[in-house]
């Protein structure tokens, strides 16, 4: 005798989810396959890239609603408008759509729509420089990065914004009256080279080991590649200074503070640990 529960009905049913997976799965494993062709494209085209300067464009082809970028990527124009169905996807001509839109006045580079990875990124370290700029809180595009005073985290942050904008200088503010960080970037250098704060000091002191700022405020040159040799007993740097383990660059902050521990006790004469007595009971 058959079971009733598994009528016609319930089998019906089955077959048609059946159906309906095998053709979700069918059209999820074209999506894949569409986009690994798409991706692939896109790498081979960005590879195949002619290298372009700072100040140069990389359009290959400006039309009236879009443009053509060195790297085959395809933009509309600011109040332009692209059929929907075919955004994010290669043309005939094997052309990437973008959904972006192109402002020639903010830029005329198409990294700055196609985001690449570090090993993309060439370094150029003759285009590094320290100088340091003043510029007044109301210069260059502001953005509130975070409530409270910048912190590093504000930099780096700041430092990522000014990339995503393809903005070449960046800058950081505090508002202590509202309590907020600002970011601000520029398209050129801002405002005065600023040198207060930076210090050029000649010295002639060699074979250390060890540099950085102790615990007085002060820069020094430790000898010795053992730390702890760099000084005698506990912290006592009086001898080190004198044979040379220890070498002072620049003064410290805190005059009559143990470089090593600070304020701290460091000075101590042990003149005896004690006696160990044992007694039988």
């Amino acid at each position: 005798m058959s079971n009733p529960s598994y009528g016609s009905d319930k089998v019906n049913a089955f077959m048609k989810a059946w159906k309906e997976y095998n053709s979700s799965k069918e059209n999820y494993i074209k999506h894949l396959t569409d986009f690994k062709t798409t991706t692939d494209e896109v790498i081979v085209d960005h590879s195949n890239a002619i290298p372009f300067s700072e100040n140069s464009t990389d359009l290959m082809k400006n039309n009236e609603k879009t443009i053509l970028t060195n790297e085959r990527v395809i933009m509309k124009k600011r109040n332009s408008t692209i059929d929907n169905n075919s955004l994010n996807k290669l043309n005939i001509n094997n052309d990437y759509i973008s959904s972006m839109s192109f402002d020639p006045q903010k830029s005329n580079q198409s990294n700055s729509f196609v985001q690449l990875g570090l090993s993309d990124i060439d370094y150029d370290i003759n285009t590094n420089k320290s100088a340091v700029h003043k510029f007044n809180n109301s210069e260059g595009d502001k953005h509130i990065l975070s409530q409270g005073n910048c912190e590093m985290d504000s930099v780096r942050e700041c430092d990522s914004y000014a990339k995503m904008l393809n903005k070449p200088y960046y800058g950081l503010s505090t508002n202590l009256d509202e309590n907020e960080c600002y970011c601000h970037t520029f398209n050129s250098s801002p405002g005065t080279h600023y040198t207060d704060n930076l210090i050029t000091k000649e010295t002639n002191i060699n074979n250390i080991s060890y540099l950085g700022v102790l615990f007085d405020g002060g820069l020094y040159g430790l000898k010795d590649n053992i730390y702890s040799k760099n000084y005698d007993n506990l912290y006592d740097y009086v001898s080190a200074k004198q044979d040379g383990r220890i070498q002072q660059i620049f003064a410290p902050l805190k005059i009559n503070c143990n470089p090593f521990v600070g304020s701290n006790v460091n000075r101590i004469a042990i003149n005896d640990l004690g006696m160990l007595r044992c007694q039988n009971k």
